[in-house]
């Protein structure tokens, strides 16, 4: 599949709730500006329809990480479209500001559009009661890479962000092993061993 295609699954996905929600629907045009002039649309007026679209059920665990966690697998595995759209993800901690969160990866969409869409996934989540939790979760773009960050903090903006100077961290680079030194070759010998 590709971007676009998996796009306008996704629109309409909230296009059709919308529209039950409502009564009515947008028009044609750039399906770019109609996903921006839905603003949490299902969210908003239909959370617990976004929620079973995704094939999301309520969840009740121990923790706000445990929580993040469920609702992230049951939503990027939960529709074959948002199956595309987000590969995979892992549970990742922030050690400079001491805050834990799930990165995703982005598939066939932008990583600008994926966050989009998981805004509207956590703040549907929340708004129907399918999660709880006890600090507010973000959803923010890792810049650099195709992937995007979920996390709990008491502001947005603080992920990989440096408390003391207040500007973002650059991720170390990897360091590479040093090449091993070649063998010396050894001196050749004639058939009678003189060199």
């Amino acid at each position: 599949m590709n971007r676009r295609f998996i796009e306008r699954q996704i629109l309409r996905m909230i296009l059709e709730a919308e529209e039950r929600t409502r009564g009515s629907g947008l028009g044609g045009g750039n399906y770019k500006a109609e996903i921006r002039a839905i603003p949490k649309a299902l969210a908003e007026n239909n959370p617990k329809e976004l929620m079973r679209r995704l094939g999301v059920s309520k969840i009740n665990a121990e923790s706000d990480m445990a929580t993040l966690k469920s609702f992230v697998e049951q939503v990027t595995s939960g529709d074959d479209t948002m199956s595309e759209a987000y590969t995979n993800f892992d549970v990742v901690k922030d050690e400079l500001n001491n805050l834990n969160g799930v990165s995703i990866n982005v598939g066939e969409i932008s990583a600008r559009d994926g966050a989009q869409y998981m805004r509207h996934a956590v703040y549907a989540g929340v708004k129907s009661g399918y999660t709880r939790y006890s600090r507010n979760p973000y959803v923010e773009i890792l810049e650099g890479v195709p992937k995007i960050i979920l996390y709990f903090a008491d502001q947005s903006g603080v992920w990989g962000i440096d408390p003391k100077t207040k500007k973002p961290v650059k991720p170390k680079p990897e360091s590479k092993p040093k090449p091993e030194p070649k063998p010396e070759p050894k001196p050749s010998t004639d058939k009678k061993g003189k060199k």
